[in-house]
């Protein structure tokens, strides 16, 4: 089997750059999923506030930084008529052999429709481009719509985090081993 170069280079690049190097704009259902940009962190700020009741957990400069200066983070939209209406957040650690979920917000009009579920199912999808066998996450230990979400898609809870969040409320530290689904 004959290996050229560029196919070298292209995995090397998916690998060092994550989601950077890979095509994902794609139609589902009628919304319409890319990476972010700059360009949307207001629209993600506004996602939120409708979310999280006029709170903003990551500020601006959260957002700009995971966008536009960690190599190893990404941000993925759902869109509808071009205005985001949902995102997920994603750290690549190559060390850890995982995906971490950092953010995951659908605006509350949009909501179960299947978006969140497809924003899990193209992550794990990268984990397959990428070779990598745990996608992570923390969820506020209250929040049982989330939890069962994730549940629905294969995450198992691992631990309680005391006070984790800001508000002194505590976590739920939620785990899927990809190589458990090939069993």
């Amino acid at each position: 089997m004959k290996i050229k170069i560029q196919d070298i280079l292209t995995k090397f690049n998916q690998r060092l750059f994550g989601l950077k190097g890979l095509n994902f704009d794609e139609k589902i259902d009628g919304f319409y999923y890319c990476l972010a940009e700059k360009s949307d962190i207001f629209y993600l700020l506004a996602i939120e506030r409708d979310v999280y009741d006029g709170d903003t957990p990551w500020t601006y400069s959260h957002f700009e930084f995971e966008i536009e200066k960690n190599p190893n983070a990404n941000f993925l939209i759902a869109a509808k008529n071009d205005k985001p209406i949902a995102f997920i957040g994603t750290r690549i650690d190559f060390h850890e052999d995982s995906i971490h979920v950092t953010n995951l917000a659908v605006k509350k009009e949009f909501q179960h429709r299947g978006i969140a579920k497809n924003f899990l199912a193209q992550v794990e999808d990268l984990c397959q481009k990428l070779g990598i066998n745990k996608i992570s996450l923390e969820v506020k230990l209250t929040n049982q719509v989330a939890q069962a979400l994730y549940r629905s898609n294969g995450f198992l809870s691992e631990k309680i985090l005391p006070e984790y969040y800001d508000d002194g409320s505590d976590g739920l530290w939620m785990e899927k081993n990809l190589l458990d689904d090939e069993n």
